[in-house]
C-alpha cells in the first residue's frame, strides 16, 4: 500500500479533503502507466480521478480544472489504446468542461 492509499484509507468519506488525496492518487497512477505503460495504472487512474471528480464540492472547486485536465488525458490515452470512441468523447467533454470551470470561458473576448 502507498502512502497515498494509506491516506485514503484513514481519511473519512466525508473530509473536505478527500477529493484531493483522491485526485493526487489518480495523477500518480497516471504518471506511473506513462513511465511503465501498465494498463491497470490507466484504468485505476480513471476511475481514481472519477471519484475525485464527483466529490468535488465548494470547498475544493479550486481543484476541479486540474481534475478534469488529468481525467481528460487519462480516458484520451485509454482511447488510444483500445479505440473505445466512448473513451474519446468522455476525454473531449470533461476537458472541455475544464476550460468552462476554470473561468476561461468568462472572459469577454473567449466566445
Amino acid at each position: 500500500m502507498s502512502m497515498g492509499e494509506a491516506a485514503l484509507q484513514w481519511t473519512p468519506q466525508s473530509h473536505a479533503g478527500r477529493p484531493r488525496i483522491l485526485a493526487n492518487l489518480g495523477i500518480a497512477s497516471l504518471n506511473r502507466f506513462e513511465q511503465v505503460g501498465d494498463l491497470g495504472d490507466l484504468g485505476k487512474s480513471v476511475v481514481t480521478l472519477e471519484e475525485a471528480l464527483q466529490r468535488t464540492t465548494q470547498d475544493t472547486h479550486l481543484d476541479e480544472p486540474g481534475i478534469r485536465v488529468h481525467l481528460g488525458h487519462a480516458y484520451f490515452w485509454r482511447f488510444e489504446r483500445g479505440d473505445a470512441l466512448a473513451d474519446l468523447d468522455r476525454a473531449i467533454s470533461v476537458m472541455g468542461d475544464a476550460s468552462r470551470v476554470g473561468g476561461y470561458a468568462r472572459e469577454p473576448w473567449h466566445p
